[in-house]
């Protein structure tokens, strides 16, 4: 399955917003048989000829067009991260249902978290409310892995999912900050634990090429390394990573639009030449 995502203008005649984005969802299906048959002759299976060849097989099926949600923010007209924001927003990453989106502001760890499960499309349990209130009150009430973060927090199902899946970690064993203002290094590390890359970065030992590569924390230093190679974080003009500086919520949207491109692109193609066409 892949999805497109376009940018449609509307006419200002015709409609109050200059746009919106238009997803195309298609689906194909690629399928390869290998076959090493006895030759028949009169019934009997030849002991010595055989048939050996390969067939694929694909076939396409009709594409899912939607209109998607037009994002009315206030304060994005113009801003450099304008074009990244509208996606997240379209593609029901970001739900925002004020006026101001405030990009400049500092995204927090609990927002990052929330935003990279949705990106993900990761079902929480959320769903089924009806089902899991009878669970509860058949089972006793449930315990939040960290103290700051309550079962009723808006945002407490995202962490939940992120901690089971091993996307995110605490600050310590019980606490999570959700508040706390995100650095770039926590962002890349929850984007790499999230594709699954962190073992793909070389043995102890290696530098990441940036010009503050000593700035980057231990933890932090495969994930540096392999965002990197996959182009998702580049440096800035004088080649430095900034590791300990505060994400933006500007910032942070580029950083998820280039991880949705990721997945989108690359994995795509890993997958069919790799695992489905035998490459």
């Amino acid at each position: 399955m892949t999805k497109r995502l376009v940018y449609s203008e509307n006419e200002a005649s015709l409609s109050s917003f200059y746009g919106g984005y238009v997803r195309t969802t298609n689906r194909e299906l690629v399928s390869k048989y290998q076959y090493d048959l006895p030759r028949m002759r009169d019934g009997i299976p030849d002991k010595k000829q055989r048939i050996r060849d390969s067939i694929k097989l694909t076939e396409s099926m009709v594409p899912k067009v939607e209109r998607l949600p037009v994002p009315k923010f206030r304060d994005v007209m113009g801003h450099w991260a304008e074009e990244y924001i509208s996606k997240l927003y379209s593609l029901d990453v970001f739900d925002e249902s004020h006026n101001f989106f405030t990009p400049e502001a500092p995204m927090t760890r609990a927002e990052f978290t929330k935003g990279v499960i949705r990106a993900c499309d990761i079902r929480t349990s959320m769903d089924d409310s009806e089902k899991r209130s009878a669970r509860r009150r058949k089972e006793p009430p449930e315990e939040s892995p960290f103290k700051d973060v309550s079962v009723d927090d808006a945002n407490y199902q995202y962490i939940k999912q992120g901690l089971e899946k091993n996307i995110i970690t605490g600050v310590s064993k019980d606490l999570f900050m959700p508040n706390a203002a995100l650095t770039r290094a926590e962002a890349v590390t929850i984007l790499m634990r999230a594709l699954g890359f962190i073992s793909r970065a070389p043995n102890p030992g290696y530098y990441t090429s940036f010009s503050d590569d000593d700035k980057i924390p231990s933890w932090a230093r495969d994930s540096v390394y392999v965002a990197r190679e996959i182009g998702i974080i580049q440096g800035d003009s004088y080649n430095r990573f900034n590791p300990n500086k505060v994400m933006t919520r500007a910032e942070a949207s580029a950083m998820l639009v280039r991880f949705l491109e990721f997945l989108e692109k690359d994995l795509q193609r890993d997958y069919r030449e790799n695992i489905i066409l035998f490459n």
